[in-house]
């Protein structure tokens, strides 16, 4: 499983070869998007192996964990409110699914933004 979502990095740089050459105008809002939808999986996916890494890997993981921590909050809190209770396993597809939703917006937000100011537009 962990292989499998480590494989998940790839996908933003699809998206943004595939948004260059089909849509090179909304090139940072695509690649945004893509990469909100996989950073908490990718993220959760480099946790467990890195714990198993020696000091290198410790060192590694002391310097991600507050990000994977960041990008799980936000799924976890509408977690909470949809279903009521906290969440009992670490992998829930729930969770990755609400974190894919939230943080492909607001990245895909930020990319627009970039596109909007690149080409002059206010």
């Amino acid at each position: 499983m962990s292989l499998l979502l480590l494989a998940l990095i790839f996908i933003p740089f699809i998206a943004s070869a595939a948004a260059n050459k089909f849509f090179p105008k909304n090139l940072w809002a695509i690649t945004g998007t893509s990469f909100g939808v996989i950073v908490y999986p990718f993220l959760a996916a480099t946790t467990i192996p890195l714990m198993y890494g020696g000091k290198l890997g410790f060192a590694i993981l002391t310097i991600t964990n507050p990000f994977t921590i960041l990008h799980r909050l936000p799924g976890k809190v509408l977690f909470h409110l949809i279903n009521g209770h906290t969440i009992r396993d670490d992998i829930n597809l729930l969770l990755f699914a609400l974190n894919a939703v939230v943080w492909g917006v607001m990245y895909g937000c930020i990319g627009w933004y970039i596109d909007r100011n690149s080409k002059g537009e206010k």
